[in-house]
């Protein structure tokens, strides 16, 4: 059974089975709303090649979200710079580069136009990100239309995000926030949750809700993990799938019955 894992092929869209009913949208921000990814692998290489190393996607993908501090230990380790850095040193060398190119980060496909759906049938939306709030500030800056689209957000410096991604820390804290924000009670079963990365839909799995995957398709998923089975939903070619079957969801209005 070993040999059939390695052969393990890219997500495939799924369809929804039958109808959901949903009262809130949280979404993940970095390769859920905003193509992150590709400009965080411009930033790894251009410190990578200095060095005349290189970060393609396979090692990529065995970064995808970890936390900074992680990924700067794996990739020293496995591209043997430990003596050029120590982890602390990569990630403010990261962030100083990162900086830079905040304002090239484009969002996803579809991303606008299904926010604004759901904008237009009253549905409350929030963020839920791993970003630290500094790192968000800036990055958010240029993209205030999608941040119109938000109730709040939560960071994942939140004092009241204790355990970060894949426990539902972040979740319960969006859904208590926005609980406040409106004056009504959610059903978690009832909270739809955006997440590109398996650590994050187990997170939402955890905390009680529906989790709809987007999979990056340049991600090797045998190596960032394909546990997507916990999604009511896969959208292989991101939110453009999930708008194709908005008529699968009924969106209920909070409190009432």
């Amino acid at each position: 059974s070993s040999r059939r894992l390695h052969i393990m092929s890219a997500p495939q869209t799924t369809k929804l089975e039958s109808n959901i009913d949903v009262e809130a949208v949280i979404f993940d921000l970095d390769g859920t709303l905003l193509d992150y990814e590709d400009a965080s692998r411009v930033v790894l290489n251009k410190i990578a090649q200095k060095f005349e190393k290189e970060v393609n996607w396979k090692l990529h993908s065995k970064l995808l979200g970890r936390k900074m501090h992680n990924v700067a230990e794996i990739l020293l380790k496995e591209l043997n710079l430990e003596r050029e850095f120590t982890p602390s040193t990569f990630v403010d060398t990261y962030y100083k580069e990162m900086d830079k190119i905040y304002e090239d980060i484009k969002p996803l496909p579809a991303v606008k136009e299904t926010m604004q759906k759901l904008k237009d049938l009253g549905v409350p939306m929030v963020i839920a990100t791993s970003s630290y709030t500094a790192s968000y500030t800036k990055k958010m800056k240029f993209h205030k239309d999608i941040e119109s689209f938000v109730l709040l957000h939560v960071c994942g410096d939140d004092s009241e995000v204790k355990h970060g991604k894949p426990a539902p820390d972040i979740f319960l804290c969006a859904k208590k926030r926005l609980e406040q924000k409106i004056e009504k009670k959610l059903d978690p079963s009832k909270c739809l949750v955006f997440e590109d990365s398996p650590f994050g839909l187990q997170g939402a799995h955890a905390a009680g809700m529906m989790g709809v995957a987007l999979p990056d398709k340049r991600i090797d998923h045998e190596i960032a993990g394909t546990d997507f089975s916990k999604a009511v939903l896969v959208c292989a070619n991101g939110m453009k799938d999930f708008l194709d079957q908005i008529d699968m969801v009924n969106f209920v209005t909070p409190g009432k019955e």
